[in-house]
């Protein structure tokens, strides 16, 4: 497990009030967190302003690896 994803799922959990025990890269953030638009909204902000980058296409962002490869590509991109 990378840093980045630790620090997804460490936020997601926060969100969720889960233990970041229960979560993994396949755990779906509607599905398995019942997140809604405002709460993914909020985790995808949170996760910005802590990795210093922009995510762009945030509507395919459903998993935590989904999310964790989005920062990875953000953080690669010039």
């Amino acid at each position: 497990m990378t840093t980045i994803e630790k620090a997804v799922i460490a936020t997601a959990a926060n969100l969720a009030w889960v233990s970041m025990h229960d979560i993994t890269g396949t755990t779906n953030l509607e599905a398995d967190l019942g997140f809604d638009s405002i709460q993914k909204a909020e985790l995808l902000l949170n996760l910005e302003r802590e990795h210093g980058v922009t995510l762009r296409a945030r509507d395919g962002l459903v998993t935590i690896e989904d999310v964790t490869a989005a920062i990875d590509a953000a953080k690669s991109a010039p």
